[in-house]
């Protein structure tokens, strides 16, 4: 993807709103999806969603951490 392929914002949900996002790296159990953009995104419900860029599909779901309000920010961090 590239950024004069960009036409504007796109809604990613149609719920809670956003409170994080970040580039995901590619990951060996998303083989099928490797060479694309992902996405991670948190948001107000506590979930958090890995997007592709591409095809502005949600690729995979997990719910976040319930204590201490919601993810405003993350990071990416290799594991070793």
């Amino acid at each position: 993807m590239s950024l004069h392929s960009l036409a504007g914002p796109t809604a990613v949900t149609a719920g809670p709103s956003p409170t994080a996002l970040t580039f995901a790296p590619p990951l060996p159990y998303f083989a099928q999806s490797s060479a694309d953009t992902l996405l991670l995104v948190a948001d107000e419900a506590h979930k958090l969603r890995i997007y592709n860029a591409d095809t502005h599909m949600c690729v995979s779901t997990a719910v976040g951490p319930l204590h201490g309000g919601y993810i405003n920010s993350c990071r990416v961090v290799r594991w070793v």
